[in-house]
This record gives structure tokens, C-alpha cells and sequence, in this order.
């Protein structure tokens, strides 16, 4: 705005929901193209303009994928910052949502966050962490189990069969992963070839990874593995 006398004031009026929608789009697909510090930024500059009070489908939105984000900037540096500003969205948004009746992908954020908590046990060994991640799976699982057919029962039980190895809990942890591989296979069923090629080959990875596990109980699985793998 000229405020006269050749002197420019910059007035930065409220963002309008409009606004917001575009901004949560744009940084949506920022991250999807894997341009996770962008995102970031992006995420950012949108709470800062977002009332939680006003808008709360859309804060709990931008706070679950800015933990994404910085989950995705946690693969290429800076591993335990990251990780710690991942989770502190995630917290942000358990708490939040255990105050409100919000359809976010709730499974799939569990997961993650769930994730995000073994991966600091794994760079800092408090058990705590890990800990933490077994609560979050089988909160997660709790959620997800009336849908077996969904990717995400598979990769719940997959993770939680990890966890448990991690914690020693051997029988827990085959009981899972026998779980995940029943599950991955459900799957496929939904989601053949055919129909989404991507997905497919997504399922028969974690098929491959969980055979693999398997295979240090029992040698019958290890065939399985390099099968799927091929597949």
C-alpha cells in the first residue's frame, strides 16, 4: 500500500479459509513429490495462520503431515533432530485428537508416529521410545483390524512384530509377523497387479521383509521371501 511521500507499507491482511486450502494443497503435493524442506516451511507458515479452535480438521492436518515431513527429512540428514521434531507433532496431534471427532487417517497416523518412536529408540536405546511405539502399533491395530483387506493392517502388525523383537519378546513378535504375512496376502487379493501396479509391488516388498524375519525361526520361510522379492 503507497502510504504517501514514495513510502511503501507492507499490510499483511488475514489469510482466508480459501487461502488456507491452497496452502495445505500446495504443500500436500510438495511432499508427495518428496520436497519434504519445502513442505515444511509451508506447513509451517500455515499454522501460524490456522486457529486450532476455528479450523481443527485442518490444524490436525498440517500437524500430522509436517511430522511426515520431517520423518521424510529424518532419510537424508540431521537423523535425530528430525525425528525428535517429528514426534513432537505427532504428540501434538495425539492430544489434540483425543479431544475432538476428527476422520484423519488415523491408522496410517498412528503408524507413523508409532515409527517415529522406534527410530529414536533405535538412535538413543531409551526404552522408553520403544515402549511407546508397541502402545502406539497396537492402538493402531485397535483401529485398523475391522478392515483386514487395508495395506496398513499388514504394515501394523509387521512393525509391532518388529518392536517386539526388539524388546525380546520372541513369541510375540513370530506371532505378529505370522499376522502381517496373512495380512500382506489379503492384500493382494484387493489389490492385484492389474489393478495398482505400485501398491502390488509395495505388498510383495513387505511380504519379502516379513518372510525374511520369519526365516530365522523356521528355514521353510526363506524360499517365500526370495519369491515374493522376485515378484
Amino acid at each position: 500500500v503507497i502510504a504517501g511521500n514514495g513510502i511503501i507499507v507492507n499490510i499483511f491482511e488475514s489469510y482466508s479459509i480459501f487461502t488456507i486450502y491452497d496452502m495445505v494443497s500446495y504443500a500436500d503435493g510438495l511432499l508427495a513429490k518428496n520436497k519434504a524442506e519445502s513442505a515444511v516451511i509451508k506447513y509451517q507458515e500455515i499454522l501460524k495462520n490456522v486457529s486450532a479452535d476455528d479450523f481443527p480438521e485442518i490444524y490436525v492436518h498440517v500437524l500430522i503431515n509436517l511430522g511426515n515431513a520431517y520423518s521424510v527429512l529424518a532419510e537424508k540428514k540431521d537423523v535425530e533432530m528430525d525425528m525428535l521434531l517429528a514426534k513432537d507433532m505427532y504428540e501434538k496431534a495425539y492430544q489434540f485428537l483425543k479431544t475432538q471427532n476428527i476422520s484423519e487417517d488415523y491408522g496410517f497416523y498412528l503408524l507413523n508416529f508409532g515409527n517415529a518412536c522406534r527410530v529414536l529408540y533405535e538412535i538413543s536405546s531409551q526404552k522408553g521410545y520403544l515402549v511407546r511405539a508397541v502402545n502406539l502399533y497396537n492402538e493402531a491395530w485397535a483401529y485398523c483390524s475391522s478392515n483386514e483387506s487395508m495395506p496398513e493392517s499388514g504394515l501394523i502388525q509387521y512393525n509391532l512384530g518388529l518392536a517386539y523383537r526388539e524388546l525380546g519378546m520372541k513369541n510375540s513378535a513370530y506371532s505378529c509377523l505370522t499376522e502381517a504375512a496373512d495380512l500382506f496376502i489379503k492384500a493382494l487379493d484387493v489389490y492385484p497387479l492389474e489393478v495398482n501396479p505400485y501398491l502390488y509391488a509395495h505388498i510383495q516388498f513387505n511380504l519379502g521383509n516379513v518372510y525374511l524375519l520369519l526365516s530365522e525361526e523356521k528355514d521353510i520361510y526363506i524360499n517365500k521371501s526370495k519369491a515374493a522379492y522376485e515378484e
